[in-house]
């Protein structure tokens, strides 16, 4: 059929094959197309076909000239035309679905071997919360099938960083810094510590204060709601990169009612000596993600004191606090609202000196109070900065590097004074 279409046309058999390979090329050409746009059906697959051949004829009839003066190539140009119609009426039936049905499986064994498995994706709290329900265990109490995605994991804490990062604190000459904040009255906070890997307890923490109505369907803080975690959320349990995910995300969709407090556990040489053979996850991540780990450590602050507008502020912290730092500057202060402590003060503030030195109070018995007499009654405050002096003479636990009162509060009775 093809020789008396070829004669029909007045063609020959150069530009027969001539046009044959043209368009085949072209065609080839077209279904690369197809493949990288990933549109694998058959009207799509035949509507470029036809258009590599389109192009392959119009091609072929640019170059006839060139192929005959210069390589004695007898092309017959009013052939090109048919011959393509023809080959595309072929192409088109051995490419129709009734007769090539291996098009669609084909498409679907390319899909299904080629593509690799796409991971879920956990760009918020709420899509983590689920994924870590979805392999709880209620037979073996333990999640089964985490996936370990270290790359996920540092975004999550490097955001974090970069929302929480406080270019005023130096590490090397500050501890890191304490905070306050004032929030409206009638105000709910939720306080927990020592989480130590236990991912199971904090998203039922999660889960209850969502059906109590203080968190939306998303995890997010409701107005009037806020959480404050007092540190020790590493090591000892077997899920202390996921608990750190957690609460990296947590704080990130909720900036100004969410607070992660330091504590001894949330420095490296710390976890060095703890995490156990128990959590590989997070061995793995300590040894290859150092720095985006401490980074992340140093937007906690030492201390937040947290007081209703008008009201007396209440100390959260994970230990005790420093007996030589002096919060009053910022609690007494309109515009303070953060204090870098530095690693080099051992020496009282002024303010705490002069209480301390009014001296000990004289004891008030019934006795004085017949007879008119009453000598001088120490104020709560003056009785707190004598208090403080006398722990000068108590030694803290510090042997973890760089740690501070506030991380530890590890009180040693009788310990010779520094």
């Amino acid at each position: 059929m093809l020789s008396q279409i070829i004669s029909m046309s007045g063609a020959n058999w150069q530009t027969a094959a001539a046009c044959i390979a043209t368009n085949f090329c072209f065609q080839q050409l077209a279904g690369k197309v197809v493949k990288v746009e990933d549109n694998h059906t058959w009207k799509n697959d035949v509507m470029y076909d036809m258009v590599g051949f389109l192009i392959g004829a119009a091609f072929l009839y640019a170059i006839a000239k060139p192929l005959q003066n210069r390589f004695l190539i007898p092309i017959n140009t009013q052939a090109i035309v048919p011959i393509t119609l023809f080959y595309a009426l072929v192409h088109l039936v051995a490419k129709a679905p009734f007769s090539q049905p291996t098009l669609i499986e084909k498409t679907k064994k390319v899909d299904s071997t080629d593509k690799q498995p796409t991971k879920p994706e956990l760009n918020n709290l709420h899509a983590l919360v689920n994924y870590f329900d979805a392999k709880w265990d209620t037979e073996k109490k333990d999640y089964i099938g985490i996936e370990y995605d270290a790359e996920r994991i540092k975004k999550h804490l490097n955001a974090c960083t970069l929302a929480k990062h406080d270019p005023k604190c130096d590490y090397t000459v500050h501890h890191g810094f304490i905070e306050k904040k004032e929030v409206p009255k009638g105000s709910k906070v939720f306080v927990r510590a020592d989480l130590h890997g236990d991912l199971k307890s904090l998203l039922e923490n999660l889960k209850a204060m969502q059906r109590e109505g203080l968190l939306d369907e998303n995890f997010k803080c409701k107005p009037g709601t806020y959480m404050v975690f007092c540190g020790d959320y590493m090591d000892r349990g077997s899920y202390s990169m996921e608990i750190a995910e957690v609460l990296a995300v947590l704080q990130t969709e909720n900036p100004d009612q969410v607070y992660l407090v330091r504590g001894n556990h949330e420095y490296l040489s710390t976890n060095y000596g703890f995490c156990g053979h128990n959590d590989k996850n997070f061995i793995q991540f300590i040894t290859a993600h150092q720095a985006d780990l401490e980074m992340f450590y140093r937007t906690m602050p030492l201390t937040v004191y947290l007081a209703e507008e008008g009201g007396e502020y209440v100390d959260f912290t994970h230990g005790l606090f420093e007996l030589h730092v002096d919060p009053s500057e910022m609690l007494d202060s309109d515009t303070v609202g953060r204090i870098y402590i530095p690693k080099a003060t051992h020496v009282f503030s002024k303010r705490v000196q002069e209480l301390a030195a009014k001296g000990t109070p004289i004891r008030y018995t019934m006795f004085d109070h017949l007879c008119g007499w009453k000598d001088y009654e120490p104020s709560k405050t003056e009785l707190a900065a004598k208090r403080i002096v006398d722990l000068k003479t108590t030694e803290f636990n510090r042997s973890i590097e760089d740690t501070t009162a506030y991380n530890w509060g590890d009180v040693v009775p009788g310990a010779p004074p520094k």
